[in-house]
């Protein structure tokens, strides 16, 4: 049996970094980035042939992969990913779409307003939901297909998937994987964290990061965006509450 491992890299998740290790891990030859379009049928279906057309990678990483993992014959996959503070991944976004060329709608907002205007202006945009409860949106793929709200799907597929991390514990999660993808059957694997595209504001600790966003917005916008991310405040204390490793 072929066994992979397939990151869903979920944008300002500590992805580059989750990258970088496993890049070291087994060489870039036996790694692959790809990405895909929003429709599901042709999602699910690009990143299957993805897999089988690519017998001699064993790490793949996308950013628009959608749950859950494909089905393949003779092929064991498994699914990796990271969840954030939902408004600490805000301001990771903005900061990063700010240094960024502004080629995209991230990137013309961060150059040209304020962390506050930036999330007003996506807050106004019906259906943007790069920072409405997106981690709960994107988990909630692994069972979309099935009765149940959003949230609820993205609950189950944390109680289903073999491995979720945390940003905020991420050596502590790398080490968890390490010794979950050992049991898998990668025996010799050696996962070093890596530190790829992280701001200087990142070195500091969550809460103390939260403390700081919460002065620069102001009460009102505060309360605002912890609004529209309620599900994926619940999906982060679910994940930080998970009794598995250190995580």
């Amino acid at each position: 049996m072929r066994k992979v491992i397939l990151h869903y890299h979920l944008f300002k998740n500590a992805g580059t970094s989750v990258d970088a290790a496993f890049k070291k891990a087994f060489g870039t030859d036996k790694c692959s980035e790809k990405e895909f379009p929003n429709q599901r049928g042709l999602n699910h279906k690009g990143v299957r042939e993805w897999i089988e057309s690519s017998p001699n990678i064993t790490y793949f990483s996308s950013h628009t992969a959608l749950l859950p993992p494909p089905n393949i014959k003779g092929v064991e996959i498994f699914p990796i990913l990271f969840i954030r503070h939902p408004l600490d991944r805000i301001v990771s976004a903005y900061t990063f779409e700010k240094k960024a060329k502004p080629s995209n709608l991230g990137g013309i907002l961060a150059n040209n307003t304020s962390l506050s205007g930036y999330i007003e202006v996506r807050l106004a945009i019906n259906n943007d939901r790069s920072i409405r409860d997106f981690q709960t949106f994107k988990l909630s793929h692994m069972f979309a297909s099935q009765e149940g709200s959003e949230l609820e799907h993205a609950s189950k597929a944390i109680e289903n998937l073999p491995f979720i991390g945390l940003v905020d514990s991420f050596d502590a999660s790398i080490s968890e994987l390490e010794d979950l993808l050992q049991k898998f059957g990668f025996d010799d694997l050696s996962l070093a964290p890596q530190h790829a595209n992280i701001s200087q504001s990142e070195n500091t600790t969550i809460d103390k990061r939260l403390e700081n966003l919460r002065e620069r917005l102001g009460e009102g916008l505060w309360q605002r965006i912890s609004s529209a991310n309620e599900n994926d405040l619940i999906i982060y204390d679910m994940v930080k509450n998970l009794p598995r490793g250190d995580v």
